[in-house]
């Protein structure tokens, strides 16, 4: 849908791929679903929201998104073409 409004003429070239991707998405999605089972004899603990390590981990991955786009607008050094 978007290619058709941005770059009609790319349409006819990328139909056959994306048509590829679709199919193979459906099928893995219907396997998994097929195969995936869930007894009502287990039950479901939901985890504690406050746990430490992902907090951390999530702190950690923003402040490395952070340092790259501050690294690609410093002068534009370390990434000539930007981001």
């Amino acid at each position: 849908m978007e290619i058709s409004a941005v770059a009609p003429t790319f349409l006819p070239t990328a139909d056959g791929p994306i048509c590829v991707m679709l199919t193979v998405f459906i099928l893995i999605s219907g396997a998994v679903w097929i195969t995936a089972s869930t007894s009502s004899s287990t039950s479901l603990e939901p985890a504690t929201p406050t746990e430490l390590k992902p907090a951390i981990f999530s702190g950690a991955l923003y402040a490395l998104v952070l340092l790259v786009a501050v690294g690609a607008g410093a002068d534009l050094k370390y990434f000539p073409a930007g981001i």
